[in-house]
Parts: structure tokens; sequence; C-alpha cells
């Protein structure tokens, strides 16, 4: 899994960084090797702003044919690194969902490929 960090200021400083690698190991080292990038980008705004951070993430799946699949998750607060974690879990409960979705549909063609190849016939 490759990790991509970028941002403001605030996704260059040590304790966030270690942060973020520290929660997407825990998040995605389930998936294994379907995982192959982690994009996160985290923004600090102005003060203006209702909130004070803008946390996206992107993760790019890959599929047992090879082709990726993205998922994607962001949102907005106050606190930098409960804002990571809660971005970090909604991807990575996306990211399962979208695994599990691709494993019952190679499970459906391979039931029907047996059906269509060997399957007993009717007679009509």
């Amino acid at each position: 899994m490759q990790l991509d960090l970028q941002g403001s200021a605030v996704a260059g400083r040590a304790a966030v960084r270690r942060h973020v690698e520290q929660r997407a190991l825990f998040e995605f080292a389930r998936y294994g090797e379907r995982v192959a990038t982690v994009r996160m980008r985290v923004v600090e705004r102005p003060p203006s702003s209702a909130h004070r951070y803008h946390c996206g993430v992107a993760v790019t799946l890959v599929q047992d044919d090879g082709a990726p699949t993205h998922v994607l998750s962001r949102s907005e607060g106050d606190d930098a690194f409960r804002l990571i974690e809660a971005v970090l879990a909604r991807a990575s409960s996306l990211a399962g969902g979208e695994i599990e979705r691709a494993a019952a549909a190679q499970a459906a063609r391979e039931q029907w490929m047996a059906a269509a190849e060997g399957g007993p016939r009717k007679a009509s």
C-alpha cells in the first residue's frame, strides 16, 4: 500500500503524518494487496470558515481482474486527528463493501459459467 499525504502546512507536521500512517495501516491492513494507494489531503482552512480543517481521501483498490476501483471519502471538522480517523474509517468501510461486492459478482459469474457449460439440460 502506497500512502500519499498532501495539503497545507498541517499535513507536513510530523505528528499528523505519523497519525495518518498509523491509522491508514490500521484501517486498510486487513485488505492486504487489494489496496494499492491511499491518497489523503488535509487542508487548514481560513479562520472565516465554519470548520478549521478539510480532509479527503481517495483509495485505489485492485480487483481480481486487475481493474482499479476508487473509493472516496471526505469531511470537515475542527480537530485534525479525529477528522483523519473518521475519514479513513469511512473509506475503509466503503473499501470493504467494494471488495465484498466484487467477490459476490465473481462468484455469481462462476456459478453461471458452470451452469452454462455443464449443467443438466431439460428436453423441450
